[in-house]
């Protein structure tokens, strides 16, 4: 098994962002849609991206944004990945002039993904599935479904996932990396200090990172 990157996500404030890159985490997640009980402002963001590590990259995450939002918050906030969660469209991740992360949820059992021929991104998340959200959701991805994605291109694979399922998931899946929200935290938006350390070792005890 190569190296599997780590993604946590949710990030509002200063010391989780020191507690996730510290304990491991190559991506951190800053949620900018309205919606989210995970939301922070670009402002607030930025103010937190400022002193990351260089090796550790921020990622924005939006859903269905409108003309300019993305590069208007790029712009003030620092993130340098933008993860479309909503129904955007190939040709508007392809305008963008950040690479981007394109979340994908299955709609049938034993869906495929046709992704590398759609759509021209860095890479594809699959998420699971809950009516109504955009992710955060604590549901475990259709792994069938994520393996296919995976085995085609650069995938993270989100939803449900715990210290204590990682390792089996990322064995049956092989992702470029995992990403995870509600499985660190305390309550939305706080992250909890032993969940975080114990998600990024149970990955790291399993794979040569």
């Amino acid at each position: 098994m190569s190296s599997v990157r780590i993604k946590i996500c949710g990030i509002t404030s200063a010391a989780d962002a020191r507690l996730s890159h510290d304990a491991g985490a190559d991506y951190l997640g800053f949620v900018f849609h309205p919606g989210s009980p995970r939301a922070i402002s670009p402002e607030s963001a930025g103010r937190i991206i400022r002193d990351l590590p260089e090796h550790v990259t921020p990622v924005g995450v939006f859903v269905d944004p409108g003309p300019g939002v993305v590069e208007r918050i790029a712009d003030i906030s620092g993130v340098r990945i933008a993860q479309l969660a909503g129904d955007e469209s190939p040709e508007f991740c392809r305008r963008l002039p950040l690479p981007v992360i394109k979340v994908v949820r299955p709609s049938l059992p034993g869906e495929t993904w046709p992704g590398p021929v759609v759509f021209t991104v860095f890479a594809t998340m699959v998420d699971g599935c809950a009516p109504g959200k955009h992710g955060g959701t604590g549901v475990l991805a259709d792994l069938d479904f994520a393996a296919s994605c995976a085995a085609a291109s650069r995938c993270f694979l989100a939803g449900g996932l715990r210290a204590d399922n990682v390792g089996g998931v990322i064995t049956r899946v092989r992702p470029f990396g995992v990403d995870v929200s509600s499985g660190t935290e305390l309550r939305p938006g706080v992250k909890d200090p032993a969940k975080v350390r114990e998600f990024c070792r149970a990955i790291h005890d399993h794979y040569d990172l």
